[in-house]
């Protein structure tokens, strides 16, 4: 049975096979595994790719998809739903109302200048009321779809990373994965999770 220290030098010796800005670049992934960047502080940590160009590549691709589907879902079209051809429906309908309501209604006396008031003020209280409630259930969704987005952004660096440890000849046990933020893409064992490289 090997020792704790047999074990350490054989991980140090693995370690020593892979080029240093292969061994960068896995830090950086493994890095993006526990806790997503910003791309920026990425970019700036980001070395001079010579011997794994096409998973450099691939990284920056899935950075890059990442990080806009996350803006676009969290952002998407906001206005639109909160305020967009639902309310104006409500509006519609409310306008239509009010102008049947006040011409029907020949002796409240009121002009046409004043129901035109009344049905915007109307229509904001309609706005108020009911946007709220849509625009909360929207963002429920918004953030599932924004927790599988990044799920699956996990998984794809972590085929990455395991194509840069199989290309190089590392075993699965030479990187462990401390504290992922979630276990997509993980191989779990009794110790810890791991990047399985097949």
């Amino acid at each position: 049975m090997a020792s704790a220290k047999t074990k350490q030098d054989k991980k140090n010796r693995e370690a020593d096979r892979l080029p240093a800005d292969a061994a960068r670049l896995l830090e950086i992934i493994l890095d993006e595994i526990r806790v997503p960047a910003d791309m920026q502080k990425v970019l700036d940590r980001w070395p001079a790719v010579g011997s794994c160009e096409e998973e450099a590549r691939a990284f920056l691709k899935a950075k890059d998809r990442y990080g806009r589907r996350e803006a676009f879902i969290t952002s998407e079209r906001l206005w639109f739903n909160k305020y967009g051809w639902f309310m104006a429906r409500v509006a519609t309908y409310f306008g239509i109302l009010c102008f049947l309501f006040f011409f029907a209604a020949r002796g409240v006396g009121v002009d046409f200048l004043t129901a035109l008031i009344l049905g915007a003020a109307g229509y904001y209280l309609l706005l108020v009321l009911f946007s709220n409630f849509r625009y909360r259930d929207k963002n429920r969704k918004r953030l599932k779809l924004v927790d599988a987005e990044a799920r699956r952004y996990q998984r794809d660096i972590v085929k990455i990373a395991a194509a840069l440890m199989k290309r190089h000849g590392l075993p699965a046990e030479s990187r462990p994965v401390p504290s992922p933020r979630t276990p997509a893409g993980l191989e779990q064992r009794e110790d810890g999770y791991y990047i399985p490289v097949d």
